[in-house]
């Protein structure tokens, strides 16, 4: 029984930092799987070291290891945006056609997709530093 009056909601942190840590993680990895899937290897092992902190006590290592990777996930989720910028920009600055659809889907796609990844790298980001 939880001594604090909450019934079954016992948690181990009670920080408001860390909850929004782990719903901000939850909704970036969503994000950061939509947009390339292999951010699984270091989005995945971050991910559930931040959710393991809903139902057990972690030691300051899991806490500064989730960090890390959640910031390495970050990282990864700015370079694929840069690297999808770069790639539209390529194909249409030496005018060869890399797009088999219309060129003005093919550009709202490039952009929104990257914009997603940003999205998720800050998303990321926010995580890591509020854990």
């Amino acid at each position: 029984m939880c001594e604090s009056g909450l019934g079954c909601m016992c948690m181990p942190y009670k920080d408001p930092f860390l909850l929004a840590a782990q719903i901000l993680t939850i909704i970036a990895m969503f994000i950061s799987w939509g947009v390339w899937w292999s951010f699984l290897f270091f989005a995945l092992p971050a991910l559930v070291l931040i959710q393991l902190a809903w139902c057990m006590p972690l030691s300051k290592c899991g806490f500064i290891t989730a960090g890390v990777l959640g910031t390495i996930a970050s990282m990864m989720n700015i370079v694929a945006g840069i690297v999808l910028i770069v790639a539209y920009n390529s194909c249409t600055m030496y005018g060869t056609n890399c797009f088999t659809s219309g060129t003005e889907i093919a550009y709202t796609s490039f952009i929104a997709v990257a914009v997603l990844s940003f999205i998720g790298a800050c998303l990321w980001l926010a995580g890591s530093v509020l854990v």
